[in-house]
């Protein structure tokens, strides 16, 4: 099993949501994405596999960090 998170900005700070998952595949998380995200938001990722259509197939601005602690970096601001 797996924790699989959304942080998005508001007014007061970060929702946060996480969503307990048996798999990191893209018939699983695309469709949590697509539930929760609006389409046309920038979505942070790093590079797996599962969100390489985000931009193409599901009209999400889609920016990877190859680099872990870059995105570590990026969540430290949530706080």
């Amino acid at each position: 099993p797996w924790i699989f998170g959304i942080a998005q900005p508001t007014e007061n700070g970060y929702e946060v949501r996480f969503f307990h998952v048996q798999r990191r595949d893209c018939a699983t998380l695309v469709p949590i994405i697509l539930k929760h995200v609006v389409p046309g938001t920038t979505v942070w990722s790093d590079e797996w596999v599962a969100y390489k259509n985000l931009q193409t197939q599901y009209g999400y601005d889609h920016e990877t960090v190859s680099e872990p602690l870059r995105l570590s970096k990026l969540y430290e601001h949530l706080n």
